[in-house]
């Protein structure tokens, strides 16, 4: 069935597919319905991938907190260590248009992987030495590590591979649908047979295995299997150089607004040396994380369209337009509803009544960086990569003075909230002003 399922969304219409036969549209009129399918499709893989928490939670009442803890603990070094063994190959590629599509693809997958074996004997000759891996879980985090990870790093970079809807149906397959899905069924047939150290590790590497699949149907489907046999040996014409020059200025620019979203949690913690401030804390940026969570899908629709639509001004702004204008429409209820009721929403995820000015704060800084999300995504296909390290850089570089601030003279976590949110306000500003001076 997944399968099938693959066959068919991996098919999903480009803006240039037609019939044989057929007269060819012009592209302005068909690339909004390839938008608004493409966003239906990635709306459909964010509710499929609420079966992880469902899992989580499933897991958390067979196994109990050790188990669970230990392995979220290995998940974490799987999916951290896959993005920074990937380190914007994956976004390198997504820029690529010429007819050496196929070669920058089978380079950036093995570079990922050599990189991502590296990493995990690493983290391999690590992993017994931290305490919340039980000794009997030892081996099976291990073997987990040495297979997912590398599997992990070389599926990120093939996913890019294809171009327009079809990668985006491609990725929200693989993420979205196929690897939360088998997490979860898997996770159920085994749990009545082993122990969570078996089980947790095992349903993990079935739900990569699994999206490693749909990735491996979409590079056969894009490129053919004797086209990547052939770019696979030919060595000397693999773009290296190429595809790291622009990669690494984007995975350095990624791994800068990964920090960006926990560096003022960490500020809290030194500034206040509180326990009840930093769980306040976390807890309002974990409410205001939804705006981040869908300012990703919108990425998930702009980068590959405007990759697919680089050399046409009009088309780019078509595609900035629409999808600006789709990030405030869901961005301005979203916001309402966190002014309206801070409080009752601290309440129902177990945080503090005093932290809604905290939340509001979040929020605000947030919803704003949702709604110029498109001009960042847009930025990083059609602008120079070091413009996007640039504006990532400077919204860290308020993220971590203004926190500095308030441990000087003595502010709480207001001011760190503030200046959270100003960093990536700064940050999204930057992002749509470069994007105008390319000329979008």
């Amino acid at each position: 069935m997944l399968n099938a399922l693959a066959m068919a969304a991996i098919t999903f219409p480009t803006a240039t597919q037609t019939p044989l036969g057929m007269p060819q549209p012009r592209r302005g009129a068909q690339r909004l319905p390839v938008m608004t399918c493409s966003a239906l499709f990635t709306l459909g893989g964010h509710v499929t991938s609420l079966a992880r928490p469902i899992a989580i939670a499933w897991f958390a009442r067979i196994y109990g907190a050790a188990s669970l803890g230990g392995f979220l603990l290995i998940w974490a070094f799987v999916e951290l260590g896959a993005r920074l063994a990937t380190m914007g190959l994956d976004r390198g590629l997504q820029r690529w248009a010429d007819d050496r599509r196929a070669a920058a693809t089978v380079a950036g997958m093995v570079m990922a992987g050599i990189t991502a074996l590296a990493t995990a004997l690493v983290l391999v000759m690590a992993l017994p030495r931290f305490g919340a891996i039980d000794h009997d879980g030892v081996l099976p985090a291990q073997l987990l590590v040495v297979f997912a990870l590398p599997l992990t790093a070389i599926g990120n970079v093939a996913l890019r591979a294809s171009r327009g809807g079809t990668q985006i149906a491609t990725y929200v397959l693989a993420r979205g649908v196929t690897e939360p899905l088998l997490l979860l069924l898997s996770g159920l047939v085994l749990s009545p047979r082993t122990t969570g150290w078996v089980a947790l590790p095992v349903s993990l590497m079935i739900s990569v295995v699994g999206g490693a699949a749909v990735a491996a149907v979409g590079l056969v489907r894009m490129f053919g299997v004797r086209k990547l046999a052939a770019s696979l040996v030919h060595v000397r014409a693999w773009p290296v150089r190429e595809l790291g020059r622009t990669s690494l200025p984007l995975g350095f620019a990624d791994l800068l607004q990964s920090a960006q979203a926990k560096l003022d949690l960490v500020a809290v913690a030194v500034v206040t040396l509180s326990a009840r401030a930093i769980t306040s804390y976390a807890i309002a940026a974990e409410v205001a994380a939804v705006f981040i969570a869908i300012r990703g899908g919108f990425d998930q629709i702009v980068a590959p369209l405007a990759a697919d639509a680089r050399d046409n001004r009009r088309e780019l702004q078509r595609i900035l337009t629409t999808t600006t204008r789709w990030s405030m429409m869901i961005a301005v209820p979203l916001a309402f509803v966190i002014v309206v009721s801070p409080e009752q929403l601290l309440r129902w995820f177990g945080g503090s009544d005093g932290a809604a000015h905290v939340l509001l704060v979040l929020a605000a800084g947030r919803a704003v960086e949702m709604i110029l999300a498109p001009s960042a995504s847009m930025l990083a296909i059609v602008g120079d990569p070091r413009l996007s390290l640039l504006d990532a850089a400077a919204g860290v570089a308020i993220g971590v003075l203004g926190p500095l601030a308030a441990g000087i003279f003595g502010l709480g976590s207001f001011a760190i909230a503030i200046a959270s949110a100003a960093g990536v306000i700064v940050s999204s500003m930057l992002a749509r002003h470069w994007l105008i001076r390319v000329g979008t």
